[in-house]
């Protein structure tokens, strides 16, 4: 009866010995989601200037704030939107109107191209005070 107890104590204490090492291994493996989660897409690497979202009609200073902490920091990035995106950003932002009210994918697509609108003239002459 001690015999076989023991076996098992051993066999359990390899098994846990081999565990932790499987576990040790994957955890240094460097393991990439399938499907482009929303931070992967979104999160590009940091470039030294980024874009003034406020330029866009219904980005404020708060909003482009939660933007740019969700690592959204370019006029390309929001022109890139799917209706999706702006749903799933927009709820998580609580501006789930204004991307569509103000069309930002549309004024993001202008300003990526590197033309202005009117709005985005108007900040840029400091026409409109934005808070």
């Amino acid at each position: 009866m001690v015999e076989i107890a023991s076996q098992i104590v051993l066999n359990l204490f390899i098994a846990l010995i081999i565990g932790i090492c499987i576990g040790y291994i994957i955890a240094k493996v460097n393991i990439t989601p399938k499907d482009d989660s929303f931070r992967i897409k979104y999160n590009e690497p940091k470039k030294a200037t980024k874009d003034n979202l406020k330029k866009i009609k219904g980005i404020d200073s708060k909003l482009e704030f939660e933007l740019n902490r969700m690592g959204i920091t370019t006029f390309k990035q929001i022109s890139e939107w799917t209706k999706e995106d702006c749903t799933t950003i927009g709820s998580s932002i609580n501006a789930e109107n204004s991307i569509e009210e103000f069309s930002w994918v549309e004024q993001a697509k202008i300003l990526a191209a590197g033309d202005d609108t009117i709005y985005s003239k108007k900040v840029e002459n400091k026409e409109i005070n934005i808070a």
